[in-house]
């Protein structure tokens, strides 16, 4: 599809409580069309019931190392009365292009609501997981990005392959449905032996049949043909 489909998600980071408006500076009229969806990591209602993980629920969850947790349900307004406390803001900005007539919408909302449901779940998770990554420093966290990148690239490379080698066996598969239905059709085709040669321009057909049979009905067609009927074997005219 190339420029038809897209998906292009832009981060900013805030030190605020989602309080600042357009932070990707978007210009007025695609601020206007810009659905603006708040995340609640507290909001268990937010989380689909298949996706639910008691040990990934910042309501039960508390840190050994910062003691931070579990969330109530005022979290929020605890967190800005709190001015000691660090605040951070994910703003994300999730653009996406469908274009195929008759499944754009559809297409386009089911992948806004499976990135809702990502973000959902991997910032609850953040939260949960903050033991495991609250004393990494920069380079750590440069070491892990480099691996990520290296096993990214290694799978994209074997999906590459793996998609390769299975449109190569889809093209089989078409080539030999096409040869069957041809060979299927070949079947089914009427004999048509002997075929006469085609009559010069001006020149009259006999009318021919069999003896004591009327004269057989013109077809628009350009050949004289042999025809197996339950007559028996007749030749029948068709006009040019």
């Amino acid at each position: 599809m190339k420029d038809d489909f897209f998906i292009k998600i832009e981060t900013w980071h805030k030190p605020d409580l989602g309080t600042s408006e357009n932070v990707h500076d978007l210009d007025p009229n695609t601020w206007k069309s810009v659905e603006v969806v708040h995340i609640d990591i507290a909001d268990r209602t937010q989380v689909e019931s298949a996706d639910y993980k008691a040990d990934e629920d910042p309501v039960l969850f508390q840190s050994m190392t910062t003691k931070r947790g579990p969330l109530g349900p005022n979290w929020k307004k605890k967190l800005a009365a709190d001015e000691d406390c660090p605040k951070m803001c994910a703003y994300k900005l999730v653009t996406i292009k469908f274009k195929w007539w008759g499944l754009q919408n559809k297409v386009e909302n089911f992948i806004q609501k499976q990135e809702k449901r990502i973000f959902t779940n991997f910032h609850r998770q953040l939260f949960c997981w903050i033991d495991k990554w609250i004393d990494l420093t920069m380079e750590d966290i440069r070491r892990m990005e480099d691996e990520t990148q290296r096993e990214l690239e290694a799978t994209h490379s074997l999906g590459a392959s793996a998609y390769g080698a299975a449109k190569s066996q889809l093209l089989k598969c078409k080539c030999s449905m096409f040869w069957m239905l041809t060979l299927s059709r070949a079947a089914l085709k009427p004999i048509q032996p002997n075929c006469a040669p085609r009559p010069a321009p001006g020149s009259r057909l006999p009318r021919l049949g069999r003896l004591g049979s009327p004269p057989l009905p013109a077809h628009a067609a350009g050949c004289c043909c042999r025809h197996a009927g339950e007559r028996g074997t007749t030749l029948c005219r068709r006009s040019l």
